[in-house]
């Protein structure tokens, strides 16, 4: 997962062979942690998966993870 300042926001990517993830945020890490799905829809774009999220001043955290 990699994550690239554009334009209003965030891009993040990950390779397009990563099938059967969805990607997920969070305001925190541990036992803390609420995860929910990323709004947005991704497109594939040069064999990655990429998602545009608006910039916030608050700290976030993404991961992917398999869906069931």
């Amino acid at each position: 997962l990699q994550a690239l300042a554009v334009t209003g926001g965030i891009e993040l990517r990950w390779r397009e062979a990563s099938v059967g993830f969805a990607l997920e945020v969070s305001d925190a890490v541990g036992l803390a942690a609420v995860w929910k799905p990323v709004g947005g829809t991704p497109g594939v774009v040069d064999e990655q998966w990429r998602v545009v999220v608006p910039a916030q001043q608050a700290s976030r955290f993404f991961r992917l993870v398999r869906s069931p």
